[in-house]
């Protein structure tokens, strides 16, 4: 368990440190008082083992701590940031609802959703009484750990329900840590990722695990203070990125050559070179999902290869396979499919049509396209979804943007075709921007797609992004903003 772990570190290490908040660092010793402190407060209140405990804190070390101990005594846990995102998770078998004394809940009056389960305060003493005090602990207190569910809206908006086990947690982590290379020296800076996410949830587990420490930061200054800890690692997404460099913020002489992971979306050959030049030369871009333990493709970014071809992790079978589930010639396109370990999810909670299409012989079929190059590598084309249709025939988007975004020297593009008012078919080039680019730029761009009767450029400062913590962009949304704007040339 990681809780035992973590009491592990606490008695091995006690004054190393376990995590830093917002500045403020928090040993292993006085983080296991703080967990100790929460199971036992919550096996006090007699909550029916298996249940499930909705963990409404965004603070992110109440809601570590409140989890660990509620998952300690049996119970599996969900972190949601407001009520009207545990509403729409329909999660059944709640037993209690677990509130933050630093963050008052929602008032129970008219509120059914939340008046018919037991609504928890967590005590204030359990996290300032926590600096003193004896490490006693009985193992034999402990019973099975209980399992955590993260949930992901992906691009459409509805959500899919993770349940990550407490019975493979050691194994999960023991395989994070060795994949991420993560020790005793780890210094992680975990930026303020929530507990439902994967990469919120994943990396601090298997960090604590091997008793090294988690930076979190939750505060405005958070990107201008980035490189005050002497990080070792980070894991970002592309416009998590931007705005760290944006901030121009640079590491100290310590985290000069500290590794920096993007995943979950397409980094720009422009921000990955302006990162190189500015944060570091360690860059690594991962492909992964919500569903597995592990990362399934990477790369080393040191050209637009890397950027565009990744290699299957050494422990992953990774395949691009046709329609009738038969693998597709190097070179020929198709859909990407991981096949599962036992770390992996291979369900989602209360959905069993979604679970019945994602989860198939096997393998994780995560929805995007793919090609194999006789090297192997692999290349990600977008999903299967996000295609354009060219006088009847299907294109993937993905490598589109990609093009689009080194003529224009901008991070962001989506690619939408359809019909507009007159009837005519349009390709709309979406640019995450201040400003339009020059317009000889544009027509160079126009120039490419002269298959379509129109080339339309939209320019939107920030897109419509999902609340997650990967903050995708909801291409749904954005679609409809666009196709309702006439912003451009002919």
């Amino acid at each position: 368990m990681t809780i035992e772990r973590i009491y592990h570190w606490a008695c091995k290490q006690p004054e190393a440190t376990a995590l830093i908040w917002n500045g403020f660092p928090l040993s292993y010793a006085a983080f296991w008082r703080m967990i100790e402190g929460a199971r036992r407060f919550f096996a006090a209140q007699n909550l029916p083992i298996g249940g499930t405990a909705i963990v409404q804190i965004n603070h992110l070390v109440h809601a570590w701590v409140t989890v660990m101990g509620l998952r300690a005594t049996g119970l599996n846990t969900i972190n949601v940031v407001s009520k009207a995102e545990a509403e729409k998770l329909a999660l059944k078998n709640v037993v209690c609802i677990v509130l933050s004394p630093a963050e008052p809940g929602p008032s129970q009056s008219g509120d059914n959703f939340f008046s018919q389960t037991v609504r928890i305060t967590i005590p204030h003493t359990i996290f300032s009484n926590a600096r003193s005090g004896n490490l006693a602990f009985n193992p034999q207190d402990l019973i099975p750990f209980g399992g955590h569910i993260l949930y992901t809206s992906g691009t459409t908006g509805g959500y899919k329900k993770v349940m990550m086990s407490g019975a493979e947690q050691e194994k999960r982590n023991v395989a994070r840590a060795q994949t991420w290379l993560f020790d005793r020296h780890t210094i992680h800076h975990g930026v303020d990722f929530p507990l439902y996410t994967g990469v919120g949830f994943k990396h601090p587990s298997a960090i604590w695990h091997t008793g090294g420490c988690v930076l979190f930061d939750q505060s405005a200054e958070k990107y201008s203070h980035f490189f005050q800890q002497g990080i070792t690692s980070t894991a970002l997404v592309p416009s998590m990125l931007q705005i760290l460099l944006k901030s121009g913020v640079v590491p100290t002489v310590s985290s000069q050559e500290f590794k920096l992971v993007v995943s979950a979306g397409f980094l720009s050959l422009g921000l990955a070179e302006h990162a190189n030049r500015q944060l570091t030369r360690k860059i690594e871009i991962r492909y992964t999902a919500t569903e597995l333990g592990t990362y399934a493709l990477h790369s080393s970014f040191n050209s637009l290869d890397d950027l565009h071809w990744m290699n299957p992790a050494d422990d992953r079978i990774v395949q691009i396979v046709d329609d009738n589930g038969i693998e597709c010639p190097v070179g020929e396109e198709g859909k990407l499919r991981i096949l599962t370990t036992d770390i992996d999810c291979t369900e989602y909670l209360d959905d069993k049509e979604a679970t019945e299409n994602v989860f198939r012989d096997g393998f994780f079929y995560s929805g995007d396209l793919a090609i194999r190059r006789a090297d192997g590598r692999i290349r990600i084309l977008g999903r299967t979804v996000d295609v354009l249709n060219v006088q009847g025939n299907k294109v993937a988007v993905a490598p589109l943007e990609q093009k689009i975004q080194q003529m224009l020297g901008v991070d962001e593009v989506c690619l939408f075709s359809g019909l507009n008012a007159q009837g005519r078919e349009e390709l709309v080039v979406v640019i995450e921007s201040d400003r339009l680019p020059p317009k000889p730029d544009l027509e160079a761009v126009a120039s490419e797609f002269s298959t379509f009767e129109r080339v339309r450029f939209s320019v939107l400062k920030e897109f419509p992004r999902s609340e997650m913590g990967t903050r995708k962009i909801q291409r749904s949304a954005l679609r409809k903003f666009v196709f309702s704007k006439d912003i451009g040339l002919d």
